[in-house]
């Protein structure tokens, strides 16, 4: 019988399989990391995207329910206004609060719109719920209104709504100021309540 040499075997030693595997893991965490930072970013955009979507969606919802209105009332800082819906016949509440924009309405019915627009300013039993939840960031999220007026100058009203989207933490508000964490949308809806501006 013949022997066989072992050191003339071709083969790896113990320390290149350990530094083999040890450069193999760190390239795998790395790239696990990279993968994880890439879907993180996917999932939070596809989050601001379904939220700038119903947010726009409930813009125009309230601007058209503002064109055919008249301003009742609006809060001193922004974020509340009432007006009556002379199309609808009806007291419309929209008010951003802590991540929402809720929404309140009554429906009148054989009152006269002078009648009706008197009881919305004192209504407290408007019927409420939210048009949005926790999607937009409660400090810069406003109403800016100019209501119609016939005297000293004739002019038709005008609201502004704009409303900062993003995926607001437990309080209502954009965790930060980074512009890839938010978007903001911005309407202007000129008033159609001509009788209220003399004309």
């Amino acid at each position: 019988m013949k022997r066989i040499n072992a050191k003339n075997k071709a083969g790896y030693t113990f320390l290149e399989v350990i530094v083999a595997t040890f450069v193999f893991a760190l390239i795998m965490v790395s790239v696990s990391g990279f993968f994880a930072n890439i879907f993180s970013n996917y999932n939070h955009a596809k989050k601001i995207q379904k939220n700038t979507e119903n947010a726009q969606s409930t813009m125009n919802y309230a601007a058209k329910v503002l064109r055919t209105s008249t301003i009742i009332s609006y809060s001193s800082d922004n974020k509340t206004i009432r007006v009556y819906d002379y199309s609808q016949r009806k007291c419309v509440e929209f008010k951003f609060e802590k991540g929402d924009l809720k929404y309140g309405e009554k429906t009148y019915g054989n009152e006269t719109d002078d009648d009706a627009k008197t009881d919305c300013k004192t209504a407290t039993d408007l019927s409420n719920f939210n048009l949005l939840n926790n999607s937009i960031g409660n400090p810069n999220s406003n109403f800016f209104v100019t209501s119609s007026s016939d005297s000293p100058i004739k002019t038709v009203g005008k609201v502004t709504i704009v409303m900062r989207v993003c995926v607001s933490d437990a309080n209502g508000d954009c965790p930060d100021d980074n512009k890839a964490n938010f978007t903001q949308l911005q309407t202007t809806v000129s008033l159609r309540d001509y009788k209220e501006a003399g004309l």
